[in-house]
């Protein structure tokens, strides 16, 4: 059973799977965990995503603003072991304990059962991240 619960269609929402809310305060920590959740394979770059959520800033700052947010994200999400796997090089969900409306909602569509269809159509709260 996953730990934590994200809902990306419509406003981002994140939830304990006891149901109690997540408070991620800042837009940027918001945003790292979204891009981690919609991409659940492969592990992404620490400068990859440095670079796409800090460009403003020099490459260490950058680097820097990743690692911050990245302890701002364990410590909100308090599950452990942690959802998040990181390295020096690189970081990723673990997807058994991230459920995520839109991983779900793909399988859904993809299933394309007319039942699967309805809840697929039931999960979808709006654009992706309004």
């Amino acid at each position: 059973m996953a730990a934590v619960e994200l809902t990306l269609f419509g406003h981002f929402v994140a939830r304990l799977a006891q149901g109690a809310l997540i408070d991620i305060a800042g837009q940027k920590d918001r945003a790292l965990l979204a891009i981690l959740a919609l991409s659940p394979g492969p592990a992404q770059s620490r400068d990859k995503l440095a670079g796409l959520l800090w460009s403003d800033r020099g490459d260490r700052q950058a680097r820097d603003s990743l690692k911050h947010s990245l302890t701002r994200l364990r410590h909100s999400l308090a599950a452990d072991p942690s959802p998040i796997l990181a390295d020096r090089q690189s970081v990723r969900l673990d997807p058994a304990m991230v459920a995520v409306d839109v991983s779900e909602f793909e399988r859904l569509v993809g299933e394309g059962t007319p039942s699967a269809l309805e809840q697929a159509t039931a999960l979808y709260r709006g654009d992706l991240l309004e």
